[in-house]
């Protein structure tokens, strides 16, 4: 799918209702209007009203939402794909068929411009409803992302590691042994650096912190 699908969408509603405004000079030119010609003059202008209010609510909510306007979602797809249909089938093509399709000269002319003017406005509500719907979705969603969590302050003598380095460090220190003077017996203890439960008089294999010269007993 489009990046812009939505804006896509947009433009081509507007493009079938400048193709009604464009069938309403069609009309002028092929048929003789008489007293229809008012009704036909405000469905022109009622026309022309709706695409530059369509465009003009597109652009205002893009500026506030952004670029998420240009793809919508689902549902604004779904409504704006409707409107065009109805703009095609409901208005384009009647207004088509005043302007070219040939009759009887007994068959009276029905071409029904008021009509067509208050399915124009419908329209053009639908859509803006359709508009300002999509905008407070995203901007709800927009409300209820998750805020990233505060990294802990730290002083001077701490740091952030991570599981893979805390375990290498905690098999380091169970492998690392700290030597003590036991007073009275000549010997040193060894005391694990990870436990200090854990004491061993015979010396162990690992790394081991010794004692000070001065405080080794003597043999």
């Amino acid at each position: 799918m489009s990046p812009a699908a939505f804006k896509q969408q947009v433009t081509q509603l507007n493009a079938e209702l400048t193709r009604c405004y464009d069938y309403c000079d069609a009309v002028r030119s092929n048929r003789r209007l008489g007293s229809t010609h008012e009704a036909l003059d405000k469905l022109q202008a009622g026309l022309k009203e709706s695409i530059h209010g369509i465009q003009l609510e597109y652009n205002a909510l893009r500026k506030v939402i952004g670029t998420r306007m240009d793809l919508g979602d689902d549902t604004a797809r779904l409504a704006i794909n409707a409107a065009i249909r109805e703009v095609q089938v409901d208005i384009q093509s009647r207004l088509f068929n005043v302007a070219f399709k040939r009759r009887e000269s007994n068959e009276p002319e029905m071409p029904g411009f008021k009509q067509l003017l208050k399915k124009v406005q419908t329209v053009e509500d639908h859509v803006t409803i359709t508009l300002e719907n999509l905008a407070q979705r995203f901007e709800s969603e927009k409300a209820h992302v998750p805020k990233p969590a505060l990294k802990p302050a730290l002083k001077n003598d701490q740091a952030i590691i991570s599981l893979k380095e805390l375990d290498i460090l905690i098999k380091h220190m169970k492998n690392s042994w700290t030597e003590m003077a036991v007073s009275g017996t000549g010997k040193v203890l060894y005391v694990n650096a990870f436990d200090d439960k854990i004491q061993q008089w015979e010396k162990p294999e690992g790394y081991i912190k010794e004692l000070p010269r001065s405080s080794k007993p003597s043999k």
